[in-house]
Formats: C-alpha cells, sequence, structure tokens
C-alpha cells in the first residue's frame, strides 16, 4: 500500500471525500455473545451517535428539541425504525412539561429531524430523518 492510499484511507475514516450522517441511531437488537462460557443471546441497548459535523446542526435546535429527539431516538423499534412514546411518557422520563414536549416535537418535524404519522386516541409514530 503506498502513502497516497494511507491517506485516501485516513480521510475516508475521517470522513473527508464523501458525505458522512451526522446522526445514527441504532435501535436495540438481539446479538449473540459468550456470556460464562456460553453462546447466549442478549438485547443490546439503543445508541444515538453524533459525528463531530452534528455540531453545524446545534444551533437549530433548542435544549427541549434536543433532549426530545435524543429520547425518541433512544425508544426507536429494532424491528420497524419507528417509536411511539406519547407525549406524557417523554415528559414524565424527561422532567419536562407536556406542551413543551408537544412544540420540540413539532419543531423537529418542521426542521426535518422527525416524519409525524399522527393517531387519534393514542401515541404518535415518530421516525427519526
Amino acid at each position: 500500500m503506498s502513502i497516497e492510499d494511507d491517506v485516501k484511507e485516513a480521510e475516508q475514516m475521517l470522513g473527508k471525500g464523501y458525505d458522512q450522517p451526522t446522526v445514527i441511531i441504532e435501535p436495540p437488537r438481539k446479538v449473540t455473545a459468550r456470556h460464562n462460557g456460553r453462546m447466549v443471546e442478549v438485547e443490546e441497548p439503543a445508541w444515538v451517535k453524533f459525528s463531530t459535523d452534528f455540531k453545524a446542526e446545534l444551533k437549530t435546535l433548542d435544549e427541549y428539541s434536543l433532549k426530545v429527539f435524543l429520547y425518541i431516538g433512544l425508544s426507536v423499534n429494532w424491528q420497524t425504525g419507528q417509536a411511539f412514546p406519547g407525549t406524557r411518557l417523554i415528559a414524565a422520563d424527561t422532567g419536562m412539561n407536556k406542551d413543551t414536549v408537544t412544540k420540540a416535537v413539532e419543531n423537529l418535524e418542521n426542521l426535518g429531524f422527525l416524519t409525524i404519522q399522527k393517531r387519534e386516541g393514542t401515541s404518535n409514530i415518530y421516525t427519526p430523518t
């Protein structure tokens, strides 16, 4: 491998030369892992990963919207890629007011962070975009 190849590979690892996502949401998933000398199926938790490029997007989000976006991202179902926590649950778990959560969700939709499938009498379905 030449020095030029090494440089190209390093640039790719740093996100140079192609578009990198600014946020990656990894929903919980089942994996096989070794535990106490046996292979067992375990569920890994959800992860929300931010690249350094997300810094540029922070100015578009207030602290409430960021908090709700994180909560919804950590609530994504591993089979569907969607989340459906109710507004009251989000408010209770984040320590926020229900009306503030509703405004944050609307803001996230307007900014293109979420698509929302509204449902009457039950929680909405959120798809992070």
